[in-house]
């Protein structure tokens, strides 16, 4: 019943704006599989990868040209795995978790490496 009421309170609660005590309680409690949740994660993702980017782009010894041709790769294949998997289950919130945590995992990539330089 707990998990029910939780899973409610995201469904209803404005997820999408990932400053909000709603979004923090869709991390928080685990309650992620919802078309909300998942997207207003995604949108968190997408914007630690951008700065992640960005941050490797400033690096004065990074070919700038080739991190946009290597990204815009990534994103082919990303948009590709998450709709041929999406095309089996048809499902949005599906297509929206997994454009969550392919990003999610891009941005801690690209994260790693710009720590590194």
């Amino acid at each position: 019943m707990k998990n029910f009421t939780l899973m409610a309170l995201c469904v209803y609660s404005t997820c999408g704006n990932a400053a909000s005590p709603e979004y923090k309680r869709c991390i928080e409690w685990g309650v992620k599989f919802t078309y909300e949740c998942a997207k207003s994660e995604y949108e968190h993702h997408s914007k630690r990868l951008k700065n992640a980017l960005n941050s490797l782009s400033n690096i004065s010894y990074v070919n700038k040209n080739e991190t946009q041709k290597q990204h815009n790769k990534w994103l082919k294949y990303r948009n590709e795995v998450c709709s041929k998997n999406s095309e089996t289950d048809s499902s949005f919130t599906y297509w929206q978790h997994c454009l969550a945590r392919m990003t999610e995992t891009r941005a801690n990539e690209i994260e790693k490496i710009a720590k590194k330089r």
